[in-house]
């Protein structure tokens, strides 16, 4: 796969939720000075171009996140919530729950915001034990002889080695993916309510998983989404319905997904733009 070629952090397969009765997604984003909202095919959202591709490892591997370990974990995700969508959670064999853990992790990890924040500390590390060990100490067979040529090629495009282990032990992560999987796991169904949207970091995650209002939430399409909460002192699924009834729920997911967005928010048509415009400029004085 070319350098350049164009990796998607925002599955296709979570973008189809929102395709209706098209083949295509509507796309809300930032052009020329003005919010816009078009029809889109899911392939030319949610990507950045070789943002996976990693430059200095050995050629068979360079291409090995976006063609191996991003595959495999997608097929976890659309495997998964199929099983959530036909049985629950009780269901479904312990390994395809941890497995679809792994998968929101990856929602929560891959986006560029994220990647410019690992690939940062990769960087730091790495250079600190070439500092402490010295470069032919840490030097492999595949990257430059001279350090300033190496410390030089650290800088390309895409991924670090050492960055693209990192990501991939965030995701992997055992504790936070041991905890989901000991939380209660529904897909809701919404009626007579506003649609929902979802942006190109969809992921909702409130307080921390340990505490028993520790909650995380995942739109699927316009009428429903994954809630992840605890079964301890506070009673989280009646919270929910209670919420989703006053109809003050999915305007605050709706808000979430559009203030924490990088460059993308998704709905099944244009008829959300007053609210996204409102949110939006929200989240670009957030983001400055």
């Amino acid at each position: 796969m070319p350098a350049g070629q164009n990796h998607h952090y925002l599955p296709q397969s979570y973008q189809r939720g929102w395709k209706g009765g098209g083949d295509r997604v509507h796309v809300y984003q930032w052009r020329h000075d003005r919010l816009v909202c078009a029809p889109k095919s899911t392939r030319s959202t949610g990507g950045r171009d070789g943002l996976y591709y990693i430059p200095m490892a050995p050629p068979d591997e360079r291409d090995h996140m976006e063609e191996v370990f991003w595959r495999k974990v997608d097929q976890w995700g659309a495997d998964g919530l199929q099983a959530l969508r036909d049985g629950g959670s009780g269901a479904m064999a312990p390994v395809h729950l941890e497995r679809l853990a792994i998968w929101l992790l990856s929602l929560e990890l891959r986006n560029p915001r994220k990647i410019v924040q690992i690939e940062l500390k990769a960087k730091t590390h790495v250079l600190e034990l070439c500092s402490e060990k010295g470069y032919d100490a840490f030097r492999k067979p595949h990257h430059p002889v001279a350090f300033e040529d190496f410390r030089a090629a650290l800088d390309q495009p895409g991924l670090t080695e050492h960055g693209a282990y990192c990501l991939q032990s965030l995701v992997l992560n055992t504790p936070i993916r041991k905890r989901l999987v000991t939380m209660d796991w529904q897909v809701v169904t919404l009626t007579n309510a506003e649609p929902l949207l979802t942006s190109d970091i969809p992921l909702i995650r409130y307080r921390g998983l340990k505490h028993d209002d520790g909650l995380m939430l995942l739109a699927l399409s316009p009428v429903e989404f994954l809630a992840i909460f605890n079964l301890g002192s506070i009673d989280m699924k009646r919270s929910i319905e209670l919420n989703i009834r006053d109809g003050v729920f999915v305007e605050a997911m709706n808000k979430f997904v559009v203030r924490h967005k990088l460059d993308y928010v998704y709905g099944v048509d244009d008829s959300q733009m007053d609210f996204v415009r409102r949110h939006w400029a929200i989240s670009e004085t957030r983001n400055a």
